[in-house]
């Protein structure tokens, strides 16, 4: 994943969340910025800093700007 990578949730994070994806519009959206896990939060959290990766601000279709974890966006075109 890179900044300007077009991107969506992905159906498990949509899934976890208790949400219909067929009747649910599907948001895209722009990669703005890509950041490291700070060192004291992957020394505390290895686990889940592992499984979750680096954290990502996205530009949506709606105009709204929110972070994601990598690993719950799928890169739809890049």
């Amino acid at each position: 994943m890179k900044v300007g990578d077009l991107v969506q949730k992905s159906d498990a994070v949509i899934r976890s969340r208790g949400l219909n994806v067929l009747n649910r519009g599907r948001r895209v959206g722009v990669v703005l910025e890509i950041n490291e896990i700070p060192e004291e939060v992957r020394v505390r959290n290895q686990g889940w800093a592992g499984y979750l990766g680096r954290t990502v601000k996205v530009l949506w279709n709606s105009g709204s700007i929110s972070g994601f974890a990598e690993n719950s966006l799928e890169v739809i075109s890049e």
